[in-house]
């Protein structure tokens, strides 16, 4: 585990993980973590992360916007209603660990349907609590990118 004083020697490797909470946010959002090295033409190495919080560009948006799993619930089905495009796909998704499991059953969708996903916690997940998301990436027919990012949280006995 990487900690903020950890020292990475020549040919290992590190993994980073940056969360933050969103709750107290709205629109454009970005953070900055900066890695030090002792390189004398790279000495810092800068991480950015963008995010859109509460904002549904092109009329995209997911219900429900977040999703909360208790014990009881085992799948939630989200659903990204088509208002404005002819036609909509989805391009990509995205978890972030294998906390859940990601079922796409409608991955495309004409005007006035929706694209549709069946989100899972993972069946091997032990106790406690985590919180996690998907990244969905959908295309439409004016050649544009949407990303929607839906965080979840997962409580299990």
């Amino acid at each position: 585990m990487v900690t903020a004083d950890s020292l990475v020697q020549p040919g290992d490797t590190a993994f980073f993980s940056m969360t933050f909470e969103t709750g107290d946010y709205y629109g454009p959002i970005n953070k900055t973590f900066i890695v030090k090295t002792d390189h004398p033409k790279l000495p810092e190495l800068k991480y950015f992360y963008l995010s859109i919080v509460g904002q549904w560009f092109n009329g995209l948006k997911p219900t429900p916007i977040s999703l909360f799993f208790l014990p009881s619930k085992k799948s939630q089905i989200v659903s990204i209603p088509n208002l404005r495009f002819d036609k909509i796909e989805l391009t990509k998704h995205v978890r972030n660990d294998k906390t859940i499991d990601v079922e796409v059953i409608k991955g495309s969708a004409k005007k006035n349907e929706s694209l549709e996903l069946k989100v899972s916690p993972n069946k091997n997940l032990q106790s406690g609590k985590f919180k996690t998301n998907i990244t969905i990436h959908i295309g439409n027919d004016d050649n544009e990118e949407v990303i929607l990012t839906i965080p979840i949280k997962i409580v299990k006995y």
